[in-house]
């Protein structure tokens, strides 16, 4: 019985669909959603190259130029035998 004494919903009354709701969605064209779909895809690779580069992961890397380079300094870059001078 109470159940029928209750107020109706807000949605429920003529009118009220026009008004803003309270909590505004974010609406998107198409093209809008593809921009920012692909603009949040860059983002994130460049977060990743960056945590690579200056953050905790570069850690985990070796550099192959590097390693080449001291091999060049001890002579066995290209070949199993010293350089002779």
């Amino acid at each position: 019985m109470i159940l029928f004494l209750s107020k109706p919903s807000v949605y429920s009354l003529p009118g009220t669909w026009e008004k803003q709701p309270l909590i505004q969605h974010l609406n998107l064209t198409p093209d809008q959603g593809f921009i920012l779909f692909f603009g949040l895809v860059v983002l994130s690779l460049v977060a990743y190259g960056l945590y690579f580069t200056v953050g905790v992961g570069k850690k985990k890397l070796r550099d192959p130029i590097e390693e080449h380079a001291k091999m060049h300094e001890l002579g066995i870059a290209h070949g199993h035998t010293p350089k002779k001078k």
